[in-house]
């Protein structure tokens, strides 16, 4: 019961277990033949230039010292009011 449930997959698949080293062996085969096989649902290559977009999403731009300044005066402001 446990064997079934663990290699279900090799089960439904029919791969017995003197199979599983010829399997290995030409997988391996094969990326050595084609080390960096592309799919087709890859897309193309995002550049440098989309991931610099990319991040500036996230980033927070600095304020200015005077920006910060009138910030804590409106805070002393509130404060003293």
């Amino acid at each position: 019961e446990r064997y079934k449930s663990q290699f279900q997959g090799y089960i439904d698949d029919e791969i017995e277990a003197d199979g599983l080293e010829e399997l290995y062996s030409e997988a391996h085969s094969q990326i050595r033949a084609d080390p960096f096989k592309k799919t087709d649902e890859a897309g193309e290559k995002k550049g440098k230039d989309h991931w610099k977009e990319e991040s500036k999403k996230y980033k927070q731009v600095k304020s200015t010292k005077e920006e910060r300044d009138a910030r804590v005066q409106e805070k002393i402001k509130a404060l003293s009011a």
